[in-house]
C-alpha cells in the first residue's frame, strides 16, 4: 500500500482489516479536524459496512454533511 494514498485509491488487500483501517482513518481525520473528500466517503462507507460491532463513526466525524 502506498503511504500517500487514501482509502479511495488503495484499500488493504486483507478484507478482514477493512473495518479497523476505516475506523483508524476516520479517527485520525476527526482528531486533526481534516475533511473527508467526496472520493473517500463511499470507500470508507463500504469498509465501515464490514464492521460487526456497534462502534462505527458517523458521517459527521468524517467531515461530511
Amino acid at each position: 500500500m502506498r503511504s500517500a494514498s487514501g482509502p479511495a485509491d488503495c484499500k488493504p488487500t486483507n478484507h478482514t482489516f477493512w473495518c479497523t483501517y476505516a475506523k483508524d482513518y476516520t479517527h485520525i481525520k476527526y482528531v486533526w479536524k481534516l475533511t473527508t473528500t467526496d472520493k473517500e466517503k463511499p470507500a470508507l462507507s463500504s469498509m465501515l459496512d464490514t464492521c460487526t460491532d456497534q462502534t462505527v463513526v458517523a458521517y459527521g466525524e468524517l467531515g461530511g454533511s
